[in-house]
């Protein structure tokens, strides 16, 4: 859903992890992503991730 945010888990050769952001269309980082995972380390790893997703509220007018 747009707006979410997934957090990776560092893998070998990335010890920072990753985080990116959907726009509706792709995922985005850094750079436009193919998917959910960066890249290659990620995809044959066993990285773990957590997608986040702020709560949409009918009606909110999104002022806090």
């Amino acid at each position: 859903m747009k707006g979410d945010v997934v957090i990776i888990d560092a893998v070998v050769g990335h010890p920072a992890g990753h985080m990116a952001m959907f726009d509706g269309v792709q995922w985005v980082s850094d750079f436009k992503q193919r998917d959910l995972l960066p890249g290659p380390a990620y995809r044959h790893g066993t990285a773990k991730f957590a997608i986040y997703r702020y709560p949409m509220m009918r009606g909110a007018t999104g002022l806090w």
